[in-house]
């Protein structure tokens, strides 16, 4: 599983890919050194949770790529069913390749958690 997060953290602009549950705890990590993935990890679940919450309530449905922009960069969301994959760029970055990697490591990671449970 590794490899896949580090595939996805080799994109330029890229500061790192992480595998969080939903309770926000960290699972696997791949992030740039200084990053707090343990803080990042519990805020992407809650932000998480907060979106799904409030498309539901509103009959949107799951949400799919969430992507929350910031002054410093962006956070990018998928669910995998047993967690959330968490890529986190630099403003600017290129979103559809980012997007790209993650709709295909989403999958990877889907279908490994799928093999190892099942």
């Amino acid at each position: 599983m590794m490899n896949i997060l580090e595939e996805m953290s080799n994109v330029s602009g890229c500061r790192g890919a992480m595998l969080v549950g939903r309770d926000g705890l960290v699972i696997l990590q791949n992030m740039a050194t200084g990053t707090d993935a343990k803080a990042l990890g519990a805020l992407a679940a809650t932000m998480y949770r907060d979106i799904e919450k409030a498309l539901s309530e509103a009959q949107l449905g799951k949400p799919g790529i969430t992507i929350v922009e910031a002054a410093e960069g962006q956070v990018f969301l998928v669910d995998i069913g047993e967690g959330i994959l968490v890529v986190v760029a630099e403003s600017g970055v290129n979103t559809g390749m980012i997007r790209l990697r993650l709709r295909d490591g989403a999958r990877q990671l889907k279908e490994v958690v799928a093999r190892d449970v099942g």
